[in-house]
């Protein structure tokens, strides 16, 4: 009788088991999310090369980079951010150069920048996010832009305004850019970009209607840019007799090329994709 009590205790452990085992019909773990990745376009015409950041903690240091410079159609992916993002993006000419593909060949060397939220970055997506540092709402700031483009309030910035045949805007966009590199001066064209912004408010609180076909406007740019210059302390301050220079305190903006982390197969070769770097001295 005691035999069969212990065969029969015996032959219920493994079903017990496969019951704890196969409980629930599934497994309780959880499949890991995919990291955000922001894919952007730069724009003039095309812009081929460029390699765009971010500064997603806002510590004044970029520390996310598209994955490669710009294509033929200006796209661009940058990881570990939202799409649309939610910082503003920057983009600089890459290692080897870039070019706007409506004039194949020609060096492109204009630094570009788009506010957040933005996913295309432009001349015009510049100049918003220039007029947004003076102090500017986000729609303030595009109606100032529509204005002195003289663009409908209707019309759209944060769109591929080539591919929709924005002829309009596309001419905005260029003559932006041909404004700030036409400018005789030593500012930078980032530098260019906030003067020309800095006039746009001046002019228009002082009850002007400034265009961007005004005559003598690169000239009120150029001036602006300069008395910029001197505030912050670029120019050389005398004191008793003695010439110094201020500290420089604006840091320099660091791209890398390529991702920040890569994976190689041992003893295979590994060519590092360099990096590019802007700063305003």
């Amino acid at each position: 009788m005691k035999s069969k009590i212990l065969l029969t205790a015996l032959a219920a452990i493994p079903f017990l088991g496969l019951t704890a085992c196969g409980g629930g019909g599934g497994s309780s773990e959880e499949t890991p999310a995919a990291e955000a990745a922001f894919s952007g376009q730069v724009i003039d015409g095309y812009i081929k090369g460029m390699t765009c950041s971010a500064d997603r903690d806002g510590d004044g240091v970029d520390d996310a980079f598209t994955t490669e410079p710009s294509d033929e159609l200006g796209n661009f992916t940058i990881p570990g951010l939202p799409t649309p993002p939610n910082v503003a993006v920057t983009c600089v000419p890459g290692a080897n150069g870039a070019e706007d593909m409506d004039n194949p060949g020609v060096p492109f060397t204009g630094i570009l920048t788009a506010p957040a939220g933005y996913q295309k970055v432009t001349p015009i997506s510049t100049l918003v996010n220039a007029l947004l540092s003076t102090g500017k709402s986000l729609t303030e700031a595009e109606e100032l832009a529509k204005s002195f483009l003289g663009l409908s309030t209707e019309q759209e910035f944060d769109r591929d305004y080539i591919a929709s045949g924005d002829e309009s805007v596309n001419t905005a966009a260029q003559a932006i850019h041909s404004l700030i590199s036409d400018i005789d001066s030593d500012a930078n064209y980032s530098e260019l970009v906030e003067a020309l912004a800095e006039v746009i408010v001046e002019k228009t609180e002082a009850g002007e209607e400034p265009n961007i076909s005004d005559n003598g406007m690169s000239d009120d740019v150029g001036q602006k840019a300069e008395e910029s210059n001197t505030e912050t302390g670029d120019s050389n301050t005398e004191t008793g007799g003695s010439t110094t220079e201020p500290a420089d305190t604006t840091a320099p903006v660091i791209t890398l090329i390529g991702s920040a982390s890569i994976t190689i197969e041992q003893g295979s070769t590994y060519s590092d994709s360099g990096a590019t770097a802007s700063d305003n001295k």
